[in-house]
């Protein structure tokens, strides 16, 4: 049997690519570990982050719960009354002469007669 260089360059091929092979399956395998490894991280990174939202959102609504107390409070503590008018003061101030001295208001009413508005028709 004669042996030629094409033979040995061919079974010297052919080892190179078992062992190339060899080697691509090997990185897969490693690729494959860091991959389970990274998501196996990932679902624990996001897991704890769903935890502390849940943590920042009953934070958040209990002090926005807070504030609208505080700002509901702080109004019904600070209503500011509302302003008379001089025609209601002045009203107010004919009804209760009414009330404690009729005479005085009847003798005020006819008084200001020369005062007050003709209805229309009568002159």
């Amino acid at each position: 049997m004669d042996v030629t260089i094409a033979d040995i360059l061919s079974i010297g091929v052919g080892i190179a690519s078992i062992v190339l092979a060899i080697v691509a399956i090997w990185f897969s395998w490693i690729t494959g570990r860091e991959v389970r490894d990274n998501f196996e991280r990932t679902k624990e990174v996001l897991s704890n982050i769903e935890k502390k939202s849940a943590i920042v959102e009953t934070t958040v609504t209990t002090a926005q719960k807070q504030l609208l107390e505080s700002v509901t409070k702080i109004l019904e503590e600070t209503t500011i009354p509302q302003k008379i008018s001089t025609d209601e003061q002045m009203g107010m101030a004919l009804l209760q002469l009414a009330a404690q001295d009729p005479k005085s208001f009847e003798n005020l009413l006819k008084n200001m007669g020369p005062f007050m508005p003709k209805k229309p028709g009568k002159k």
